[in-house]
């Protein structure tokens, strides 16, 4: 059943989606790091571009010292490299790099799930999982799709994944998990409306909210095989969405396809 408008706001803020990539970091540490990982990923800083820790702090206003462990947590990501002198280069992303993330993402939320199947999630998982499937339900279920739900959707697929992830059981998993969550076009979440087609978003939105449900069913159920391939299946979504939904593109452009999924 679709939560009622005045619940909205107390399920979001109840989804517990904290970033792993953050722990350990000060909070301005974060706030740095999750801008200049959005601004590569949504193409503001291009592939192929040059950063310093001048230009970055520049860029989001925030002092040298914590843009440089941000720049390091992002070379860790593989979001960018280091230069033969100083600073760093965007990494290009290229088809057979999403390729490879995206079938180590399914195998190790795969894992995860069937994790959580074998030993059951705990009431604050089963909360928070609750409170993600309601919000992708509600984001669906509006007349008219915008920007405002395309948020709302992105929060709670973040937080369904990531808790997954995170809770089922298996730390060394979650890090192994982390190391590939934010390559652009597979991290959940990173997509853009695209106004033009707004059938397909609709219909791509659909279809992971009711994936989500099923892996959840099959969790609770304590199947551990069918919770694994479902997830598996689902992460891979995005190759599948793209394929879907754009035609008679090249390589390059169905690399820049994906990057908005």
């Amino acid at each position: 059943m679709m939560p009622h408008p005045s619940t909205i706001t107390p399920l979001r803020e109840n989804l517990g989606a904290d970033d792993p990539s953050h722990k350990g970091l000060s909070a301005t540490e974060a706030r740095a790091l999750s801008a200049l990982r959005r601004m590569i990923i949504d193409g503001t800083i291009a592939a192929g571009e040059k950063v310093s820790e001048a230009s970055a702090s520049a860029l989001i206003g925030v002092s040298r010292t914590p843009v440089r462990v941000a720049l390091s947590k992002l070379e860790n990501e593989g979001l960018i490299e280091k230069r033969d002198g100083r600073g760093y280069t965007v990494r290009e992303i290229k088809f057979e790099d999403v390729k490879k993330a995206i079938q180590v993402r399914g195998a190790l939320e795969g894992l995860a799930a069937g994790c959580m199947a074998e030993f059951g999630p705990d009431d604050e998982t089963r909360v928070i999982i609750a409170n993600a499937i309601a919000l992708t339900e509600q984001a669906v279920s509006q007349d008219v799709l915008t920007e405002a739900e395309v948020g709302l959707y992105q929060d709670a697929n973040i937080a369904f994944h990531d808790t997954i992830v995170n809770r089922c059981g298996n730390d060394l998993l979650a890090r192994a998990y982390d190391r590939v969550r934010h390559i652009p076009a597979i991290r959940p979440g990173t997509f853009a409306l695209n106004k033009d087609r707004l059938k397909q978003e609709r219909v791509r939105m659909t279809v992971g909210h009711s994936h989500h449900v099923l892996v959840w069913d099959a969790i609770k159920a304590g199947e551990i095989t069918r919770a694994d391939m479902l997830m598996r299946e689902h992460a891979h979504a995005p190759l599948n969405y793209a394929r879907l939904f754009v035609d008679d593109i090249g390589e390059d452009e169905f690399t820049e396809a994906l990057r908005a999924i």
